[in-house]
């Protein structure tokens, strides 16, 4: 269970109120009854927005007051997972993959249309904490929601930022960059495992990590359940298939998944990560078609 106590304590706690805080049986729900959480994932696909579920659950059962600052499907998406709670539409960076063949210099281009949003991201965060008074911001790898004024933590696994070979001679300064910026909040989660037995690699795993650095644990929406007599159960489907990320290669991995399934005899579920629509269809009698599923 992941364990927002142990992260946030040793910057505004003195050492008693600290051993209370990471305490098994903590006093959180107390300490922290009037504090103002503000969660902000990236829009691009719906990835970084799942895995915020977990957190803003745990937020929740904390007693923090949780808002969301969210846009496009990431926004439709939590507003599905959590209805009664306050969201603000907060804008990011808008990410559109061109063609593969044109991926690197459309990712080069994209270094001044960052640096922009980082700026106007810092804008509008400022002038939200002055109008809402949030406490804490979390952000998942929304570069630009650090604010001396709270306590702010970046969420990411990509520390040591990969780029193909031929650029090499610009990892140096792209990780020194990468760096530079994940070192203005208080704190980095990482949600992976902290041993060898990761999900990240050498994308979090290799080098001296930053100081402020936090293994969080892997996040997922989902949870386990025991299932009696799970071995004898007949499923009712042979694929299940879940699609994500940036237009126009979600898409295109639409398309090209469900024409490989309609060649088969596969019964299988597609989910198509819109959550802004509510499309059920079906295409032959073995594939069902799912705009989104919530998670229960």
């Amino acid at each position: 269970m992941l364990r927002i106590a142990k992260f946030f304590a040793p910057k505004f706690m003195s050492g008693r109120e600290e051993r209370l805080f990471l305490h098994p049986r903590s006093f959180l729900g107390s300490l922290l009854k009037k504090k103002k959480v503000l969660v902000c994932p990236l829009d691009w696909g719906l990835g970084h927005a799942t895995r915020c579920i977990p957190i803003i659950r745990e937020l929740l059962k904390q007693n923090l007051e949780v808002w969301i600052g969210a846009d496009n499907r990431p926004l439709h998406l939590l507003q599905k997972e959590f209805p009664d709670l306050p969201f603000i539409q907060f804008p990011g960076i808008k990410i559109k993959y061109p063609h593969r063949s044109l991926m690197v210099p459309y990712i080069i281009g994209l270094i001044p249309v960052m640096r922009r949003a980082i700026n106007q991201e810092r804008k509008i965060l400022d002038k939200l904490i002055q109008e809402h008074k949030f406490d804490i911001v979390i952000s998942d790898n929304r570069y630009g929601l650090y604010n001396p004024k709270v306590l702010t933590v970046f969420m990411t696994h990509q520390i040591n930022l990969k780029i193909p070979r031929w650029l090499s001679f610009l990892s140096p300064l792209v990780s020194k960059t990468n760096r530079r910026f994940i070192e203005k909040f208080n704190f980095l989660w990482i949600p992976d495992f902290e041993n060898e037995n990761n999900l990240s690699g050498d994308l979090s795993h290799w080098g001296t990590l930053p100081t402020h650095a936090r293994f969080i644990g892997p996040l997922s929406r989902f949870e386990k359940k025991n299932v009696p007599n799970l071995e004898t159960l007949h499923p009712k489907y042979d694929l299940f298939a879940i699609i994500s990320g940036p237009e126009p290669q979600r898409t295109e991995l639409e398309n090209l998944l469900i024409d490989q399934i309609s060649e088969t005899t596969y019964r299988a579920v597609v989910v198509l990560g819109t959550p802004e629509s509510s499309q059920h269809s079906q295409i032959g009698e073995h594939i069902h078609i799912h705009s989104h599923l919530g998670t229960k």
